[in-house]
């Protein structure tokens, strides 16, 4: 089923359907969650978010925000924010 689902999400993206991807991906998250295939949720390398937030935000509120909302998702130990502009190598995940 996590075949179809991810061939279905790859025709989607072609197709350039993306305000659907999010419905099928809610398919596949639990099955990644309870199989704790971590590294599925980041085989998008080299590609960059935007969250908008207010204009009175401050950077640190908003590394606080997400390094809380994702150490909740994900544990606290598996979460690092990266505060400098270097880039990344290596992102390795550990299921324990």
């Amino acid at each position: 089923m996590v075949e179809f689902l991810e061939q279905a999400a790859r025709s989607l993206e072609t197709a350039e359907r993306y305000e659907v991807l999010g419905e099928v991906y809610k398919l596949i998250t639990p099955i990644y969650e309870c199989t704790r295939d971590f590294e599925e949720y980041f085989e998008e390398e080299d590609k960059e978010y935007i969250y908008k937030e207010p204009k009175v935000t401050s950077l640190p509120e908003i590394c606080d925000r997400l390094h809380s909302m994702y150490g909740a998702k994900y544990g606290k130990e598996n979460v690092k924010l990266i505060k400098d502009s270097n880039k990344v190598i290596h992102i390795s995940f550990s299921s324990s």
